[in-house]
């Protein structure tokens, strides 16, 4: 994610923030006793974790062309030539 701030005023950006529809249903969700905290940082753990794996898999080279080409398709509906 880039810097929100790099286009738009500060205060633009904490209103923007404050009308996040998804901020809004997370604060509900809290309210209501639905989900907890610990759920909402586990789920924040995952995007870090899930956000280190993608990079390291960028930083690996590419696969050889051989082993990605699809020499045989198959599929359940019948395709009529």
């Amino acid at each position: 994610m880039g810097d929100p701030e790099r286009y738009r005023k500060a205060e633009e950006v904490k209103q923007g923030q404050e009308n996040d529809p998804i901020g809004i249903f997370n604060k509900y969700l809290l309210d209501k006793k639905i989900a907890t905290c610990s759920g909402f940082e586990m789920r924040s753990r995952l995007a870090q974790k899930m956000k280190g794996t993608r990079l390291l898999s960028l930083q690996k080279p590419a696969p050889e062309p051989t082993l990605m080409s699809c020499t045989r398709i198959f599929t359940i509906k019948r395709i009529d030539k």
